[in-house]
């Protein structure tokens, strides 16, 4: 369990390391002095997209997708590199280090600098090693909870919370930008709900399944069979919308009336200081295979739905959840470990 223990309405103690806030102009390292030959000529070599989860999984199939169509594209070889471990540091700092010729991609969401806030060392600075390129899928959280929780809302839910304060656990990834969404979902709704970190999103869906937490929220992949199930209940999607995939869930605004908008933008990154040039021909690449209408649909199979931020788009997103990602810590007095 790491001490990340907390509570929802945690009083702050102070600051979390000012490091963290360098995440707050990601990528600006990649628009250096463009050199169109080498986008012309690019790839040169043998591309890898790291991944910083085992194979299997929503990012890793995600990859691997792009992977094949790249290849076809390119006529050059382009590899899946799984470097699990440490909430994706491996990956992300093997990316950062890697020579800043676009030849090296990782698989990055929106959330990734949120990582940087449990981080006590910094070994990692997306802003100074990340050169954001474009993203392929989107999903928002789903809210649920054990099939026997007596609460049919979530607007019941956190009625039974603040009654009963500091009774329900709730499941979150160690150390994830979604463990610091489930505490802003708290602060914001009032309430004291024990935040238990578990190791992926496989066990904490277990551990909702079993009861052992009174609930989770994650990316709807692996979650629906349960849901259609009846194993699991569905209280809410933490998007500004209703989810396609899950039409019949309510918003988190349209059960409680707060304004909540929370989820994960799936993409990739490369090496910061990469040619200007070069990361504008593979972001077109990514966008141009992520709109065509077999790989849209292949996206849906999987839960999802496509998504086509560019890179300044996507840099811009990866800024602001930087910075909430930072707030939300200090209230939440989480410290780096």
């Amino acid at each position: 369990m790491i001490g990340l223990k907390r509570t929802g309405t945690l009083t702050s103690r102070g600051p979390v390391m000012a490091a963290a806030l360098a995440v707050s102009a990601i990528g600006l390292a990649s628009l250096t002095a463009a050199v169109p030959a080498l986008a012309q000529n690019y790839p040169v070599k043998p591309v890898s997209i790291v991944v910083g989860v085992p194979p299997g999984g929503a990012t890793d199939w995600m990859s691997r997708t792009l992977a094949q169509q790249l290849q076809e594209k390119w006529k050059q070889s382009v590899v899946v590199d799984n470097k699990p471990g440490a909430g994706g540091k491996i990956a992300n700092e093997y990316v950062g280090r890697a020579t800043p010729d676009g030849h090296t991609l990782l698989n990055a969401t929106s959330i990734i600098a949120a990582g940087q806030v449990f981080d006590k060392d910094k070994s990692f600075d997306a802003e100074k090693q990340l050169a954001p390129l474009a993203t392929m899928m989107y999903a928002p959280y789903v809210i649920i909870v054990p099939a026997d929780m007596p609460a049919k809302s979530l607007g019941e839910y956190f009625a039974f919370a603040k009654a009963n304060p500091g009774k329900l656990n709730f499941a979150a990834v160690t150390n994830t930008g979604q463990m610091l969404d489930s505490f802003a979902l708290f602060q914001q709704a009032g309430v004291q709900i024990t935040v238990v970190p578990y190791n992926g999103g496989a066990p904490a869906l277990r551990a909702v399944v079993a009861n052992e937490v009174q609930g989770y929220f994650g990316a709807v992949f692996g979650m629906q069979a349960q849901i259609n199930g009846g194993r699991i209940r569905a209280l809410a999607v933490t998007s500004a919308r209703r989810f396609s995939q899950l039409p019949d869930i309510p918003t988190v605004k349209e059960a409680t009336g707060m304004d909540f908008d929370a989820g994960v933008q799936y993409g990739f990154a490369t090496t910061a200081g990469t040619p200007r040039d070069v990361v504008a021909k593979i972001a077109a690449d990514i966008l141009e295979v992520v709109k065509r209408p077999e790989i849209m649909d292949a996206i849906r199979k999987q839960g999802y739905e496509p998504s086509s931020l560019g890179v300044e788009e996507f840099t811009r997103l990866m800024n602001r959840e930087a910075r909430r990602a930072v707030e939300t810590a200090r209230l939440a007095n989480i410290q780096p470990q």
